[in-house]
């Protein structure tokens, strides 16, 4: 071959590297791209709390607001924390006054202007479940969890509910059910809450809530009714429950002792 034909050889031969290396690369580097932006999309949550005027029951998360001076710096200068209380089991505790807010904690918060709270980014690792003990009193529980916990099937309609276990109870024997599974075969009490968005002051129902959601950051009132209950648990992840149970299935659970406000 002449020395021509060799130098268009190597030419053609080095084109050909080129490309497949670009290719290669191109491929590669889109592909990391979109795993770094998966990574950073999925890991972190922006946690954004509702209040009202007047009362409200809240929760907080693992690591953003862990002290009162943490939420009046999240509220800023339009809206001002009045009060501040939990609810000891036996009565009523001032925590303005308390070092530490905690999470699984409901709070019971007084604004003084209606107002979303961003309460911050956090990392999205180890609390994919959160539980609760769970006690034969009334206990003002919190949900700290950045995602969302469905408490029913998206199939269910105003007047037939499809349990959904994202929202469950745990039994001392290790087994566990959707809460609705457990108000209706009266192994707990109907979770009361205050929804925020209302202006009034008036409880509602897990099942009246709209949606099929438990609220994120929301607090409310929760008892057993049974010493066989062990936890009370929020999950990012769940399935749907074969059994339907009617609005008068559930009412049987209903018990609107809860505590008043202080």
């Amino acid at each position: 071959m002449s020395t021509r034909g060799w130098v268009i050889w190597i030419i053609v031969l080095l084109v050909v590297i080129g490309a497949g290396f670009s290719g290669y690369w191109y491929f590669f580097m889109r592909g990391k791209v979109s795993a770094d932006t998966a990574t950073s999309s999925n890991a972190n949550y922006s946690t954004q709390m509702a209040t009202k005027q007047g009362w409200s029951f809240v929760a907080f998360p693992y690591n953003t607001v862990t002290t009162v001076s943490d939420l009046e710096s999240k509220l800023g200068t339009s809206t001002t924390l009045k009060a501040l209380y939990r609810w000891s089991g036996q009565a009523w505790v001032d925590s303005m006054k308390e070092d530490s807010l905690q999470p699984g904690i409901g709070y019971l918060a007084y604004f003084s202007e209606a107002a979303t709270v961003d309460l911050g980014n956090t990392k999205d690792t180890d609390y994919k479940k959160a539980s609760i003990v769970a006690e034969t009193e009334w206990r003002l529980v919190g949900n700290p969890g950045l995602w969302k916990t469905q408490f029913r099937s998206s199939g269910s309609s105003s007047s037939e509910y499809i349990p959904y276990t994202g929202f469950s109870v745990e039994m001392t024997d290790g087994t566990s059910m959707s809460v609705l599974e457990a108000i209706a075969k009266g192994y707990v009490a109907t979770s009361l809450f205050l929804e925020n968005n209302n202006p009034s002051y008036a409880y509602l129902k897990l099942y009246d809530l709209t949606g099929s959601y438990v609220p994120n950051f929301s607090g409310f009132w929760f008892k057993t009714k049974s010493d066989t209950v062990a936890k009370l648990t929020f999950s990012s992840t769940g399935e749907a429950v074969d059994t339907t149970y009617t609005t008068t299935d559930l009412q049987a659970g209903s018990d609107l002792s809860a505590p008043a406000t202080p």
